[in-house]
């Protein structure tokens, strides 16, 4: 397959020069008589059907030729057969396409000619045209189509004024009713002309728009096939059915008789220049693809070295296809519909479509039972690792108050070791000092040992207080290392199950779990000082300390409020954070409302600009005409003097 692409336009104007061959001069539908305008008619909207087959079929394997994809469908030696059927058809339509037009160019212009001469001429060029490859085609295509639409404007302006067109020869219209309608349908004018848009199934990967690829063909078909009935009616309005049926040709039987003004006439000319356009492109396509098919089912390198190998088979098939040109007619109408193109045009496809279509979705639900059950072991991972999680951070909780007991307990114990140390070294100090020393002295001595003891009290009561704060404050950091955790693992093994509401019912229910831990340890902690408390007060030496001690228990009281007030700054801070998010939100829908705006104002301000110079420019020309002359003007006021 070549890496050249095509454009839409091109892709489109292919389709109706593709067209434009020698059917354009046959007697298509030629069993329904006066009917036979209707019957092209409803035969295009079945060609469109037809295109659509292919289309699907293509969108299945959009990168692949059917020469190579067939056998991804069928398998290797049944896929291969078909390949070379298809090479085999296509060898044979267009050595059957040469044969016809090489008999119009003697019957129209070179009398006597050898038709072996005419037809290997035109078999140089395609040999040069295939070459060069489907992008030049193409272009070409797209550089001949003013030339066909020249030519048809021209007929249509003539047609009018020679007086050759009888609408009588129309009438009556379904003189025999729908059936000679609908059997001529199917049994000729599906495969003849609009069957042959088979060869574009291997054309449409050098698309590059794939998404319009249906769009264009249907409508230019839909273009061809109002074509063909605006032919067929000139046809049969000029000549009658009967000699429209018994004609050769009978579009260039039309063109001769027209006659503009007594000196338009023998338009033939004209007629071979459009049928040579047509019929060069369709030779060339179908010669194209069969190479191109060959190529990939022998899978060659490059195609060049077979391009004259071909050339002469269809030198040799067109010679010797039929005797003379009454006989490829009658071959072309009697054998060719039933024996190849119903095969390779209507069965061989839709059987393909329809293995593909199964074969393609046994693996989409393949791959979302796959899906499901990554889906299922990644739930199940997910719970186990919450599972994990939640015991994990019961045990460190459960760890952690055990701890925090244990280290309130020696503490108690260390205070109340402490002061009773304390109280028996001042008895003691003051004993000795009553006997020994008398005045002043033993009141220095006596206060020495008071003073002591207030800072070991003061000093066990403040590290009872850091200690509270210090639980409170891993207790918390645990918390927060647990839910991030959580949901770090949540954002991992998140399935598409879960809804949202469950998630937000659980990490409730987990902060009101951490919310009631943290009230009980606060009251553990409380009553450690109350106890405390209720054993300095049974000392009588403790209670004097009290209106020393009173400023530094309000410090002390103050320093466990300020958890509560943390935990208020951190809910603060997050709304603030949501606040300051949505207004940016806010402010960037404005910014790109604001622009839409700016541009939508510019194009208008373009537009009255324009309509502002149209006006201008059309009163200047206004004013310009309704002007006088100036030497009008001086010749009268002369007079006047």
């Amino acid at each position: 397959m070549e890496k050249t692409k095509i454009d839409r336009i091109q892709f489109f104007i292919l389709i109706i020069i593709f067209h434009m061959s020698i059917y354009l001069t046959i007697p298509l539908a030629s069993g329904a008589r006066r009917d036979a305008w209707i019957v092209v008619l409803i035969s295009a909207f079945f060609g469109i059907l037809m295109f659509m087959i292919y289309y699907k079929l293509y969108t299945y394997y959009p990168t692949e030729l059917p020469s190579t994809y067939i056998n991804k469908i069928v398998g290797k030696i049944l896929g291969k057969i078909i390949s070379f059927g298809y090479i085999i058809y296509f060898i044979y339509i267009c050595s059957e396409q040469l044969r016809h037009f090489g008999d119009l160019m003697i019957t129209i212009a070179y009398l006597g000619t050898p038709i072996i001469i005419i037809n290997s001429m035109i078999l140089l060029l395609v040999i040069y045209a295939t070459i060069k490859g489907i992008e030049v085609i193409a272009r070409t295509a797209l550089l001949s189509i003013p030339v066909i639409c020249l030519i048809f404007v021209f007929w249509l302006i003539v047609l009018p004024f020679s007086e050759i067109f009888k609408i009588n020869n129309l009438q009556p219209i379904l003189e025999n009713g729908w059936g000679p309608v609908f059997s001529t349908i199917f049994t000729n004018t599906i495969y003849i002309p609009y069957g042959h848009t088979i060869v574009f199934l291997f054309i449409l990967p050098y698309l590059k728009n794939r998404k319009y690829g249906r769009t264009i063909g249907s409508l230019a078909i839909f273009t061809v096939g109002c074509i063909f009935t605006v032919n067929v009616l000139v046809n049969l309005a000029v000549l009658g059915p009967d000699l429209y049926n018994n004609t050769v040709f009978p579009l260039l039987r039309t063109v001769q008789l027209i006659r503009f003004m007594d000196f338009i006439e023998r338009l033939d000319v004209m007629l071979l220049i459009l049928i040579f356009i047509g019929n060069f492109f369709k030779i060339v396509l179908f010669f194209y693809v069969a190479v191109m098919a060959t190529k990939e089912l022998i899978n060659l390198d490059d195609y060049k070295p077979i391009v004259i190998p071909f050339a002469t088979i269809v030198l040799f098939f067109s010679m010797a296809i039929a005797s003379n040109h009454s006989e490829l007619i009658q071959v072309g109408i009697e054998t060719t519909p039933l024996y190849l193109h119903l095969p390779f045009q209507m069965i061989i496809p839709v059987i393909l479509l329809g293995i593909a279509f199964i074969r393609n979705r046994t693996k989409k639900n393949g791959s979302l039972q796959e899906k499901q059950q990554n889906q299922d072991q990644d739930y199940v991972g997910y719970n186990t690792t919450a599972n994990a999680l939640n015991n994990a951070s019961d045990e460190m909780q459960s760890n952690d108050d055990a701890s925090s007991m244990n280290q309130e307990k020696n503490n108690n114990a260390r205070t109340i070791s402490e002061e009773t140390n304390n109280n028996a070294n001042g008895n003691n100090y003051n004993q000795s000092g009553n006997s020994n020393h008398n005045g002043s002295n033993t009141n220095n001595k006596i206060n020495q040992p008071i003073e002591q003891q207030e800072a070991n009290r003061t000093s066990s009561i403040e590290h009872q207080y850091q200690h509270t704060n210090r639980t409170e404050a891993s207790v918390r950091k645990n918390e927060i290392q647990k839910n991030n955790m959580a949901n770090s693992t949540f954002e991992k093994y998140k399935p598409y199950s879960i809804d949202k509401d469950m998630a937000k019912q659980d990490n409730k229910t987990i902060g009101d779990q951490n919310k009631a831990k943290q009230n009980i340890d606060t009251t553990n902690s409380k009553q450690n000082i109350k106890k405390t408390e209720s054993s300095q007060q049974s000392n009588p030496s403790v209670q004097k300390d009290k209106i020393k001690n009173g400023k530094q228990n309000k410090k002390i009281n103050v320093e466990p409020q300020k958890s509560n007030e943390e935990t208020n700054v951190t809910i603060r801070n997050t709304r603030r954070s949501k606040r300051s998010n949505r207004k940016r939100s806010v402010r960037q829908t404005k910014k790109a409302i604001k622009l839409m705006q700016m541009v939508e104002s510019k194009q208008k301000n373009q537009n009255q600009n324009k309509n502002i110079t149209k006006v201008k420019s059309q009163s200047e020309d206004s004013a310009i005409n309704n002007q006088k002359p100036k030497q009008s003007l001086f010749i009268k006021y002369k007079g006047k003097q």
